[in-house]
């Protein structure tokens, strides 16, 4: 993926995107190289991204079709940064209502956050449709409502799949799985939700970090989702909003 500019990763994605389904744009995606030789995702699609500051990254690709452009049509490609672009805390106190709707870090991402990036990145980059608890402590599956959002977080369903941490207390885990669907490259690196996970570890400066997911905890009125520097997502030692911890966003072309 090194080679290509992103004025190409568009052209690819689109292309990607007239396929179809997941299973279509993997077809594609060969083609270019953009998977490996038998259609998976193992982390190692990746691409060196300089930000504003000056700041070496890179972004890697996490899935096909899997994301709804706002405009409409799926997005073809959908990318993460390997490590934490900047700390920050998701909201000035320790709540979460209003969910990442409402939260200061979403308005952070899709206003200053977008400078961050290179000119010719941040052109290609298309509005999609995210599936978030937006109320905060919660025991309905209707406060799972859409956020149209250039740079994203992802969820703890799309990191890990099905979620099973609260069992039979109340409709909690319902609430995570209702917030989007796992993508290709955590699934084919078999990601656990209750273990530490390789592919799930982000650093800052050159050390492991942990990092924000924008899931709100529906049991909790002042938490969020976050990775611990081990690649361990769970509902285990909640960390409040307040908290300065990694980002690594998400976005589609």
């Amino acid at each position: 993926m090194e080679d290509y500019t992103w004025d190409e990763l568009s052209q690819i994605s689109a292309e990607i995107a007239s396929a179809g389904d997941e299973a279509a744009g993997i077809e594609v995606a060969k083609k270019y190289n953009l998977c490996t030789a038998d259609g998976k995702l193992d982390g190692t699609q990746v691409k060196s991204v300089t930000l504003s500051d000056g700041t070496q990254a890179t972004v890697q690709i996490i899935g096909f079709n899997h994301d709804d452009k706002t405009a409409g049509g799926k997005a073809g490609i959908s990318f993460i940064f390997g490590s934490a672009v900047t700390e920050m805390a998701m909201n000035p106190s320790d709540v979460n209502a209003g969910g990442w709707e409402a939260s200061q870090l979403r308005a952070y991402l899709n206003s200053d956050g977008m400078f961050l990036l290179p000119q010719e990145l941040a052109a290609k980059i298309v509005a999609v449709d995210k599936l978030t608890n937006n109320v905060g402590q919660t025991e309905s599956v209707s406060s799972v409502s859409t956020t149209s959002d250039q740079l994203w977080l992802p969820s703890a369903t799309e990191l890990c799949g099905t979620i099973g941490w609260f069992g039979d207390r109340h409709s909690y885990d319902g609430i995570f799985n209702a917030e989007g669907s796992e993508y290709l490259l955590y699934r084919n690196m078999a990601v656990v939700s209750t273990t530490s996970n390789d592919i799930l570890v982000k650093t800052y400066n050159g050390e492991a970090c942990y990092w924000w997911g924008r899931s709100p905890f529906p049991d909790s009125p002042g938490s969020f989702l976050r990775v611990d520097s081990l690649g361990h997502p769970s509902a285990i030692a909640l960390g409040g909003a307040t908290n300065s911890f990694g980002v690594a966003p998400g976005f589609c072309i």
